[in-house]
């Protein structure tokens, strides 16, 4: 029993060394409006950069892995197949470990999602006030079904339960920015609202 908790602390101690040595060496990363910076402000490509120096600095941190995975996923845009992988090194956590983060967090997601996200409200107070009809009809007009993508990657459409405002029901958020008494009309508005901002 001695000579495994030996091992195991040595493995460990070593595998900490690994990381604090390659969080010293690694740039320091942060994000404007479009791109990453490095350390001395270059500009660097969203697929230039690696998973391990998105995922680095927030190693050893508390709450560090939910913080990283949301980094990879917001330099990225969803987390890569290979997350769990470089993520459970770093971290000294088995794969299943991550991806049982991965799977818990409803906000993870492996593929990328459109550039607008229309989340409707799929609690009863929304379907008591005609979300079932609201749901229809956004599927005809975006031509996809629930959990879908739109081929040119425009409009992702979700369900979500509960967004808080059932005495103005259906409700409905696109890209975050919730929609009381949602109809289509409405939900049509507000995506093209999210095109001209993210234009501009």
């Amino acid at each position: 029993m001695r000579t495994i908790c030996t091992r195991f602390l040595s493995r460990t101690r070593k595998n900490m060394q690994n990381v604090l040595t390659r969080l010293n060496e690694a740039p320091r990363l942060w994000r404007d409006d479009r791109c990453m910076l490095n350390s001395v402000g270059e500009r660097v490509g969203r697929k230039d950069v690696t998973l391990e120096s998105i995922i680095e600095p927030h190693v050893g941190r508390i709450g560090g892995l939910i913080a990283a995975l949301r980094a990879v996923q917001e330099a990225r845009g969803f987390l890569p197949e290979d997350t769990e992988a470089v993520a459970a090194e770093l971290f000294n956590l088995s794969r299943a470990d991550v991806k049982g983060v991965i799977s818990f967090y409803a906000d993870f997601h492996r593929a990328p999602k459109g550039d607008s996200v229309i989340r409707l409200c799929a609690a009863e107070a929304c379907q008591a006030a005609g979300g079932r009809a609201l749901k229809a009809e956004i599927e005809r007009m975006f031509a996809l079904q629930m959990g879908e993508t739109s081929a040119s990657g425009d409009v992702t459409l979700e369900p979500v339960y509960c967004l808080g405002l059932c005495s103005c029901a259906p409700a409905a958020a696109i890209d975050d920015k919730l929609v009381a008494r949602a109809d289509a009309a409405k939900i049509a508005r507000a995506v093209e609202q999210a095109k001209k901002e993210r234009a501009s």
